[in-house]
């Protein structure tokens, strides 16, 4: 256990005081680089110094069970050492091979830290302070900051610093290897002191208890407005606490800020003497570029008679300065279409790992996260002979340390997609070598796109995957058949035995009776002669395989029965005299058994899938938990593998009651909600927008392991009911794609909206209907809403970067990535569409379209300044049938979707750069009034706005063609009947 003197801290922040009352609020802010000292004796100014240091002997390596130095000369201290820090940065690819020991001119040792972190952890400018609150051995790593070195640095206080001080590297274990990149040391003497981070927030630790005077160092040309006395007196009672909030005001002499607001009339963006003022707008300095006034923390100023505005105690630096465009007017100056930068969303949670490398990758190995396996990586090669690849990449590099590392004899191929052109490998390690270590070695052949541990899910401290949740022995059987219209589907299909789905699950009973007669059997495989006839790499897989134990034996182990009930509800066989019915139950059910008493790994569910596609099934159903895999690379790649083979996935969307679950986020799934007897979610299912449809799995009877049945509550059991529907679509249409088969399986479900408003649109398309899959012709496909744009008609005074548009429908995903499909227009200055001014504003849309994707993420690349809008989705946008989008709802395809809009009240800024006490002038703001006035009273609009107002003219001086002077905002805004005539003639 660490032994140490509790000592307390002082903290607090250094703040520039933007009006002056030395309070630090409103728009305040804090400022870096400040020094607060220990005033220790008295005389109210900083006595202390500091000299650093850097190491011109770097970078250095450090082989295997060698010893390295690299040496640093300091000169010009005028005392001995007071107090000293060091920061280094090391690379290594297993740190807790390393000790490391600095040393004086003298030949004092002190050691900095001995077999810290892991695999790659890294030192990233790592300081060594004694007076750090965290020792080094305590530390997270990746380690970056400040720590506590293991040995005190206090050991070279009284020591002659000038001279070669030595850092001492020691590897002292075979396999890794690193490099010294940068170190560096600080010499700091006289009164203690901290120095401000980018927040404006310090911190002096290390501090015994006593009573001590703390001031800030003025900066030249500022001011100190708080405290007002200069100085804090802070009583330190206890040890091991802190005294916080402990603030010191600074300000600069402040500037000014001046301009003019004027109508101009010709729309030229000069003012001409003609060109009347603008009173009473509002201008006002956009601190946090938001496009709008926040009242309670920014400036701002109304022009006066003249349209003239100034602002006082302007704090020196550069400002965006706005006006508030007023209804019916529209900013002439400052417009830029072009240049300015946009800040890109993720569209979604993002898929890139939270450890894979990527080549020419020279940030440190991250540290690994989670439960993995000691024997074997995953590895994503670009090619489709990756094996191959990596083993003739590692053995040129470094042959000996491959052979070492890797056993390429037992490594193997889980993936092969040729469309995406890249190979999922399963590389081997030998034993003794460490995950992370082989991460590191191959992270840098160019062929490699990522590389990542093979990921345990299955542990003690997780739950259960499997997304059940209770028996109810009471329920009603099989419901869910008369709800879904099951039994009129089945007059026209039961199920084609040409269809094979896929379960992937914890075993199954494959000689149950309602079962057997449809399960899967491999026409290329002859039994129990301990051959692989059919060359698929699997031995007597006569009835699927077990990938858990590795064997052809798929039957449930240790009381499993999730897997036999989810199949029964698939495929139990239909019109047998026996038990229940599945949904589908003439289909062939390939039983894949992927979760059982061993580990649940990545590298498991890869080859699970990749065996489902490979041997034929067409839809794949995973009733598990997959939250987790969202970020794993080798799920990510199973699931494209057997998207760009055409299969159909189906998952459930999880029992946690939870809106919007991380699963969501993989498009190439369709998400399955659970709902009840009454079309209601059922109490425990997630929901959100990026759950694809609904199924009944509350309360569903099917196949139990040893010829029985038992009633089950989950999204498991939901999911299988959605994916029999898919089954029975397949069966009467067998030539559909399956973007196809998703559209339609999307389409014609029951929309269950009203039985569930506090869920509406959140339980994707609705409750499938079997019986409408199979016999209704679909219906065009629509977009369900748009988030971030104003709705049909509004108007927005907001800046409008980023928008959302919400899908109701599965599309052809081609025509989604069409950007001639997508359009954002404006009206122009004449505030009419469809003529010569109109403007085409740039946007991009940040969607890789899947059938599981369900919104599309836009940004819009350019600044936009008020005026007329119109956002559309073209004609051009199908379903994978062909038919031509219903933009107007009407239930006909064909026509555009359209929204149409205003921006009012938004300007773009003017950039003001204010100096120490002088004024920066013209900054000036010309502006149209858009709307057409009737001025001469002869019926017709066109007119000029003579009254100089930045108000709508109203009364007898002023009249709106063909509208009262009465009439609200939004309609003023739509007064032109031209304007309704280019609107429509979208």
């Amino acid at each position: 256990m660490e032994r140490r003197t509790l000592l307390a801290s002082i903290a607090g922040q250094v703040f520039y005081d933007v009006v002056g009352d030395g309070l630090n609020n409103g728009p305040d802010y804090g400022i870096a680089g400040q020094t607060v000292y220990l005033d220790t004796n008295g005389n109210g100014s900083f006595d202390g110094s500091s000299m650093a240091f850097g190491s011109s002997d770097v970078p250095k390596t450090v082989p295997d069970l060698t010893t390295t130095s690299s040496n640093l000369s300091v000169t010009g201290l005028a005392t001995a050492v007071e107090r000293v820090t060091v920061t280094l940065s090391i690379a290594h690819t297993f740190d807790s091979d390393l000790s490391v020991v600095l040393i004086s001119p003298t030949g004092t040792r002190v050691t900095l830290f001995d077999g810290v972190g892991g695999s790659g952890d890294n030192f990233n400018n790592t300081t060594f302070d004694d007076r750090a609150a965290l020792l080094i051995t305590f530390g997270n790593a990746p380690f970056a900051g400040t720590y506590r070195p293991q040995q005190a640095l206090t050991a070279f206080e009284g020591e002659a610093g000038n001279g070669t001080w030595r850092l001492e590297l020691s590897d002292d274990m075979v396999g890794d290897s690193g490099k010294l990149t940068a170190w560096s040391m600080r010499f700091s003497t006289g009164e203690q002191s901290a120095i401000t981070d980018a927040s404006g927030n310090y911190q002096i630790r290390g501090l015994p208890i006593g009573t001590y005077d703390l001031r800030g160092v003025v900066p030249a040309g500022f001011t100190q407005t708080a405290p007002a006395s200069g100085v804090h007196s802070v009583n330190l009672i206890d040890n091991d606490t802190g005294v916080g909030g402990i603030e010191f005001g600074m300000l600069q002499p402040p500037g000014m800020i001046s301009g003019s607001v004027w109508d101009d009339r010709n729309s030229d963006g000069v003012r001409q003497t003609t060109e009347p003022a603008l009173a009473g707008w509002t201008v006002y300095v956009d601190a946090n570029n938001n496009g709008k006034l926040d009242v309670a923390t920014e400036m701002s100023v109304i022009t006066g008679g003249q349209g003239n505005y100034t602002f006082s105690n302007v704090p020196p630096g550069t400002h965006r300065v706005r006006e508030v465009v007023q209804l019916g007017w529209m900013q002439t100056t400052n417009v830029a279409f072009a240049s300015a930068p946009v800040v890109r969303p993720p569209t979604k949670p993002t898929l890139a790992p939270a450890g894979p490398i990527r080549p020419g990758d020279s940030s440190p190995v991250p540290q690994l996260q989670g439960k993995f396996t000691k024997t074997e990586v995953l590895v994503s090669v670009a090619g489709l002979d990756g094996l191959r690849t990596l083993n003739k990449a590692l053995a040129a590099r470094a042959p000996e340390s491959t052979a070492r590392m890797f056993d390429f004899a037992q490594s193997k191929v889980l993936l092969r997609n040729a469309r995406a052109g890249n190979t999922l490998v399963q590389l081997r390690l030998r034993s003794g070598t460490d995950p992370a270590a082989a991460i590191a070695r191959i992270k840098s052949i160019t062929a490699v796109r990522w590389a990542s541990p093979n990921y345990i899910y299955n542990t003690k401290t997780k739950p259960d995957p499997r997304e059940f949740v209770t028996n109810d022995p009471d329920y009603p059987n099989q419901y869910f058949h008369t709800l879904m219209q099951n039994q009129l589907a089945w007059d026209t299909t039961l199920g084609s035995a040409n269809v094979i789905v896929a379960i992937t699950d914890d075993g199954f009973d494959i000689n149950h009776p309602d079962l057997a007669p449809n399960i899967w059997t491999n026409p290329g495989e002859i039994a129990g002669n301990s051959i692989d006839d059919d060359n698929n790499g699997y031995v007597d897989d006569v009835h699927g395989w077990n990938f858990s134990g590795n064997t052809n034996d798929v039957n449930p182990q240790g009381g499993a029965f999730h897997g036999t009930h989810v199949t029964g509800i698939v495929g139990g066989r239909t019109n047998n005299s026996i038990g229940g019915a599945g949904t589908a139950g003439g289909v062939t059910i390939m039983p894949i058994r992927f979760f059982g008493t061993t580990a649940w790994t990545s590298a498991v569910i890869a080859a699970s899938y990749a065996y489902a596609a490979g041997n034929g099934a067409r839809i794949v159903n995973t009733s598990y938990g997959v939250d987790e895999f969202s970020n794993d690379p080798s799920y990510v790649a199973a699931l494209q593998y057997i998207y760009d083979e055409g299969v159909l996935h189906f998952n459930s969307a999880g029992n946690a009651n939870t809106q919007n679950p991380i699963r969501q986020s993989l498009d190439q799934s369709l998400f399955i909600a659970n709902t009840n007897s009454s079309d209601q979610k059922s109490f425990a299912s997630n929901y959100g927008w990026g759950i694809d449809l609904s199924a009944p799995g509350e309360g569903i009877y099917s196949t139990y392991p040893g010829g029985n049945y038992i009633t089950l509550t989950g999204t498991s059991m939901a999911t299988p009911n959605a994916a029999g529907v898919a089954a029975l679509i397949w069966s009467v249409h067998p030539t559909w794609t399956r973007d196809q088969v998703a559209a339609q399986l999307v389409g014609t479900a029951d929309s269950i909206n009203a039985n569930n408003p506090s869920y509406a649109d959140e339980l994707g398309g609705g409750r499938v209907n079997s019986y409408r899959a199979v016999t209704e012709a679909l219906h065009a496909p629509r977009i369900r809403s748009v988030l971030g744009l104003p709705a049909e008609g509004g108007v927005s005074n907001n800046l409008i970067t980023s928008f959302t548009v919400d899908v109701a429908n599965v599309f052809d995903g081609a025509t989604i990535s069409n950007a001639g499909n997508w359009q954002l227009k404006w009206a122009g200055a004449d505030k009419t569409f469809d003529t010569a001014d109109d403007r085409v504003i740039p946007i991009s849309m940040h969607t890789n379209y899947m059938v599981g994707t369900n919104r599309l993420s836009f940004t819009v690349d350019v600044s936009v300044t008020a005026g007329y809008y119109k956002f559309i989705g073209g004609t051009g946008l199908t379903d994978p049938f062909g038919q031509s989008i219903d933009g107007n709802g009407d239930g006909t395809g064909g026509d555009a979707f359209v929204r149409t809009f205003s921006i009012d009240g938004v300007s773009t800024p003017a950039m003001v750069t204010v100096a120490s006490g002088l004024e920066t002038t013209g900054a000036d703001f010309g502006n149209r009034y858009f709307i057409r006035q009737d001025e001469d009273g002869d019926g017709n609009g066109g007119d000029p706005n003579p009254t100089g107002l930045g108000t709508a003219p109203t009364g007898t001086s002023s009249r709106f063609a063909s509208r009262s002077p009465a009439t609200t905002s939004v309609d003023r805004l739509f007064s032109d009947t031209s304007i309704l005539a280019g609107l429509a003639s979208v």
